[in-house]
C-alpha cells in the first residue's frame, strides 16, 4: 500500500471517492480527511458547506499541508501521524537501507512504529521541531544531521519518513567523511558554520518548505546555523561536539507525580554536551519506596523488554519509570553502565 504513496493524490481525486464521501460527509458536522490533503482546494468549490479537518496527514507533508490550510478557509486544521511514539505498526517510520530493517516489513526485534514527533520517552525528535518552524512558533533555526555512517547508501523510506537524521554534531569515526546537514527554518536565508568557517548560505523558509541541506566534510567542534530574514539576524542554533571524556547522568523530573517518577539517563562529558554516538548497557538498581515500572529508550528496534531492569541507551539517553509503592518516602536510584560507570540519585 506505501508504494502508491506518489499517486495518493491521484487515487483520492478519483469520481469513486467522491461519490463515496458524500455518503459519508453527509451525516457529520466536520469531515475527517486522513491523506487526502489533495482534495482540499477541490472539496471546497464542489462543497461549500463542508467543514474539513485533515485527521491523519504524512510528515513530510507538513509545510505543504499547512499552506493549503492557509489557503482554505473551510479546512480547520491538521493532525500529522503521530504526536507520540507507540508499540505496534513496527517499523512503519523506521529510517532504512535494506529490505526488512523499516516499514511495515521490519523485523525482530523491531516492536516500535518509531513515527512520533516525540520518542516512546517523550523525547522530542526532529519532526516536532520541523512543525514548530512551520507554524511560526520558532524562529530559531534547529540543525538535524543525515548519519554519515549510511552516507551514499540506497535510502528505502516510507510515507512517515522525513530523514535518517538527528540533532548531533558527534559522529566518532566519520572525521573527514561526507555529511548532509538539514536545518529547518524560517526567514529568507540560513548561513551554517563550522568551527567558525562559513560552510555555506541558501535559501531558507517558505519557497524551500523551511527546509535547507548542506553538504561537508565531517569535523569535530561546533556547527552554528544562523537564519536571516533578508539582511536581519533572526536566531541561531548551536551544535557542540561531545568531550572524549563522558559518563553517565540521571535527571529526575521536576514534574512531580503521585504514583511515578520519571528519571531520564544520559551520556555526556563534561559540559553537559549528549554524547549522541555512544552506546551502553544499562543496569538498574532501585531501593527504597519505588518499583521498576519501565526501562528503556527511544531505539525502535530493543533489545530487552521494558520491564527487565536493563536497557541499551539510543542516541545516548535511556529512560526509566518508578511506580512508588507507599512503603517509604526516600528512592534511591543506581544506574552502571557495561564500562564500569556508575550514576546515582536519591529522590524524597
Amino acid at each position: 500500500m506505501t508504494l502508491i504513496d506518489q499517486h495518493l493524490d491521484e487515487v483520492v481525486m478519483h469520481p469513486a471517492i467522491t461519490g463515496r464521501l458524500e455518503l459519508a460527509c453527509a451525516p457529520a458536522d466536520i469531515a475527517g480527511y486522513n491523506y487526502m490533503t489533495g482534495r482540499y482546494e477541490m472539496d471546497g468549490v464542489l462543497y461549500p458547506n463542508r467543514i474539513i479537518v485533515g485527521s491523519e496527514t504524512y510528515p513530510p507533508e507538513i509545510a505543504r499541508n499547512w499552506e493549503m490550510i492557509h489557503r482554505s478557509s473551510h479546512v480547520i486544521g491538521d493532525f500529522t501521524w503521530t504526536g507520540w511514539d507507540y508499540i505496534g505498526e513496527a517499523g512503519v517510520g523506521i529510517p532504512a537501507y535494506q529490505w526488512g530493517e523499516g516499514g511495515f516489513g521490519a523485523k525482530f526485534p523491531c516492536q516500535l512504529a518509531y513515527v512520533g514527533d516525540l520518542d516512546i520517552t517523550g523525547f522530542r525528535r526532529p519532526n516536532s521541531y520541523y512543525r514548530e518552524v512551520v507554524f511560526g512558533l520558532r524562529t530559531d533555526p534547529y540543525i538535524t544531521v543525515q548519519n554519515p555512517r549510511n552516507y551514499g547508501r540506497h535510502f528505502i523510506k516510507t510515507p512517515w519518513v522525513i530523514s535518517d537524521n538527528v540533532a548531533s554534531w558527534s559522529w566518532n569515526g566519520c572525521e573527514g567523511k561526507p555529511v548532509i546537514i538539514e536545518v529547518y527554518a524560517p526567514g529568507t536565508t540560513v548561513e551554517l558554520r563550522c568551527n567558525g568557517k562559513v560552510i555555506g548560505k541558501k535559501e531558507s523558509g517558505k519557497n524551500v518548505q523551511y527546509r535547507t541541506l548542506f553538504e561537508t566534510i565531517y569535523e569535530p567542534g561546533t556547527l552554528t546555523a544562523v537564519v536571516f530574514e533578508n539582511e536581519t539576524e533572526m536566531g541561531r542554533m548551536e551544535l557542540q561536539t561531545a568531550g572524549e571524556k563522558r559518563g553517565l547522568r540521571l535527571q529526575p523530573e521536576t514534574v512531580k507525580s503521585q504514583d511515578f517518577i520519571y528519571i531520564s539517563v544520559e551520556i555526556c562529558d563534561e559540559k553537559g554536551n549528549l554524547a549522541t554516538d555512544e552506546v551502553r548497557t544499562l543496569s538498574l538498581r532501585v531501593d527504597g519506596g519505588a518499583g521498576l515500572a519501565g526501562f528503556g529508550s527511544g531505539n525502535p528496534r530493543p533489545k530487552y523488554n521494558y520491564n527487565e531492569p536493563v536497557t541499551e541507551t539510543f542516541y545516548g539517553r535511556g529512560f526509566m519509570i518508578l511506580k512508588k509503592n507507599g512503603l517509604a518516602q526516600e528512592v534511591k536510584v543506581t544506574v552502571t553502565s557495561d564500562r564500569g560507570e556508575k550514576a546515582e540519585c536519591t529522590i524524597n
